[in-house]
């Protein structure tokens, strides 16, 4: 039949079934294979053919029918699960009630007196077939997502088959040795199937209805309350038993990518997030010392070193050349550098240069005095270097030279004016830029070879509004790490008890950003007065009240130590020559001259009913935005968040 007529027969069935008043039986076959035996429509044809306003009618007027049709469609899925979809006429058929479910199921999660009706028991349909007891019914939601999982690993359909089988002597599905149908090498299986198009194409319907099945979610208005579990769901993949590496990668890759794009700030959100759950582990940390060599085209410089100089360029890259609404990730970034720091074995050049380059850019009075927040940026900064300088001094000669080189920066920081007239100065020393960190880098040198920049995002383009990102101290919870590399948490200090709900809102340019203080609120505003218009401005107490905690006496010893060692080498061997100061530090020790190390202190990703929230706004916000051929959830009546234009 031609594609001309398959299209014409769908539209005609679906006419009938809104046209029809009357329940149609379930044993009508003849009608109902009208939606997916007769015809070979594509997604996009599915989702032209039956329109949004004639979903709706058939659930007010024949809510039976639709009911009768959801049910057919997940049979029909069932029975190409059982028998393996041996012929095209049936592959056929369960993509085209693939299809079919994927742009009905919205309208069902719309409608809060239909969200039961997948979690409803169809009779007979019972886990043992047969007409036993209801109790033992399965419910239909659960027959569709073991059907589906069962889809995804079909041969010849979903994965290569290893036998040529005929139709008569095809294998059982159930009787098949799982490790031979793989999508991707791995535990079992060490080789890789041939790429296939088709086979690509069907799974990529399949999961776009497990999608479509998890997005209950996207219905229900935004709210802390976690007895809203998502019965569809996905249990969160074991980190610890991947390997790492693997999954850093590309998050960076799309962090560097996304970074100039307004549009994309939920995705950033989600790869940092991602990340400073992955450092709270101690393995994440250790595994960053394996050497990059993949080389992934990103617009970076290019550097020799390992993953944890990938992740600082990128970290660098983000801070200095991202959008103003990516500020508010600035303490998670910080933190998850710091979490890692005490497992760093060897940072190259280049990223001893970036971290450098931040602390200088953060320790500008001007940056300093001009938000209530900014300073913590500075002390996550002394903690990184203190953090590898105790624990990880050998093998880490490039950043203790970088340290040497910039140690005005330090001894500026350890003078830090706190007069009312000196805070007024540094005030006024404003860059013309924006951001004292929105100046180009000299050291950036040559970028990877095939990279383009990031790009800002296209006018018009859609976006979501997002619930207002929680403070770091709201993020985290701290852990001490004792000496066999097991963590207890430390109790959480007064000021992260206050009772703060962030109400829903769309994140703006000067987004409030809780950080996480070292006062309870009360103290702060103390310590800061608020002018005449309202606006906070830094005073002389309030910069003492955190100067003073500055932790600087690491590296204040360790420039005391070795820059009159450098500099009597410079002289008595006339060297200028940065290779050798170099060789010369790789040798050195400070066994003994520094002050005790302090114990390693990592803030745990931690999770509750906020961030939890926080996360199912974002996800589900790149998801609808990122599905729009076809567009699944597009002009249905979405409660989770509001859907905005660039």
């Amino acid at each position: 039949m031609g594609s001309a007529d398959s299209k014409l027969n769908f539209r005609k069935a679906v006419i009938q079934l809104t046209t029809k008043t009357q329940p149609v039986e379930a044993t009508d076959d003849a009608f109902w294979d009208q939606f997916w035996a007769d015809t070979a429509t594509s997604v996009q044809d599915v989702f032209a053919l039956v329109p949004a306003a004639e979903i709706r009618a058939v659930r007010e007027e024949s809510p039976s029918n639709l009911a009768t049709l959801c049910y057919k469609a997940v049979e029909k899925l069932v029975q190409g699960a059982e028998s393996g979809c041996h012929t095209e006429k049936e592959r056929q058929i369960v993509l085209n009630c693939c299809r079919l479910l994927t742009r009905i199921l919205p309208y069902i999660f719309e409608d809060p007196d239909w969200r039961g009706f997948f979690w409803s028991t169809v009779p007979g349909a019972g886990r043992g077939g047969g007409d036993e007891d209801d109790e033992n019914a399965r419910p239909l939601a659960e027959s569709l997502l073991l059907a589906v999982t069962d889809l995804l690993f079909c041969p010849d359909f979903t994965v290569q088959s290893h036998r040529r089988s005929t139709v008569d002597t095809a294998e059982d599905i159930h009787s098949i040795d799982s490790c031979e149908y793989i999508w991707e090498a791995g535990v079992g299986f060490a080789h890789s199937p041939q790429p296939n198009y088709i086979h690509d194409l069907n799974r990529t319907e399949l999961l776009k209805l497990l999608l479509t099945c998890f997005s209950e979610a996207m219905y229900l208005p935004p709210s802390s309350d976690s007895s809203n579990t998502n019965p569809w769901k996905f249990l969160f993949f074991v980190l610890k038993s991947s390997d790492v590496l693997d999954i850093l990668v590309p998050i960076l890759y799309f962090l560097n990518d996304a970074r100039a794009d307004q549009s994309r700030v939920g995705l950033m959100h989600i790869g940092v997030f991602i990340l400073l759950l992955l450092s709270g582990e101690r393995n994440f940390g250790v595994r960053l010392n394996k050497p990059y060599s993949v080389r992934v085209p990103m617009d970076i410089p290019v550097f020799t070193g390992t993953h944890a100089d990938l992740l600082i360029i990128v970290f660098h890259k983000i801070i200095t050349s991202g959008h103003q609404r990516l500020q508010p990730l600035f303490d998670c970034l910080l933190t998850i550098v710091v979490n890692v720091s005490p497992y760093l074995k060897s940072l190259s050049m280049v990223a001893a240069n970036k971290l450098l380059h931040l602390l200088e850019a953060f320790s500008t009075t001007w940056f300093l005095f001009s938000a209530v927040q900014n300073h913590h940026l500075v002390f996550f900064l002394l903690e990184v270097f203190n953090n590898i300088i105790q624990y990880q001094f050998d093998g880490n000669s490039n950043l203790v030279y970088a340290v040497i080189r910039k140690r005005n920066v330090f001894h500026q920081l350890a003078n830090l004016p706190t007069d009312s007239q000196s805070i007024q100065k540094g005030l006024q020393r404003k860059k013309k830029s924006p951001e004292p960190i929105s100046r180009t880098n000299s050291q950036d040198g040559v970028s990877m070879e095939g990279s383009r920049p990031a790009a800002p995002a296209e006018p018009g383009t859609l976006k979501t509004s997002l619930v207002a990102t929680p403070g770091i101290d709201k993020l985290t919870e701290k852990s001490q790490v004792s000496e066999d590399g097991t963590m207890r948490s430390l109790e959480p200090e007064a000021s992260q008890l206050s009772p703060e709900g962030n109400p829903p809102a769309a994140l703006s340019d000067g987004e409030p950003w809780s950080g996480e203080a070292s006062h309870s609120r009360r103290d702060r505003r103390r310590l800061s007065s608020a002018s005449s218009s309202g606006q906070w401005t830094p005073t002389p107490d309030w910069v003492m009240s955190w100067k003073s905690k500055l932790p600087l006496q690491t590296i204040m010893r360790l420039l005391q130590v070795l820059v009159p060692q450098v500099e009597k080498i410079c002289i008595d061997k006339g060297l200028t020559d940065e290779s050798e100061i170099l060789k010369f530090l790789q040798h050195g020790t400070l066994v003994g001259l520094l002050p005790v190390p302090h114990p390693i202190l990592i803030r745990k990703y931690q999770a509750n009913s906020g961030t939890a929230m926080w996360f199912r706004t974002y996800m589900w916000g790149v998801i609808y935005l990122r599905n729009v051929d076809p567009p699944i959830w597009y002009d249905t009546d979405v409660k989770l968040f509001e859907i905005q234009r660039v």
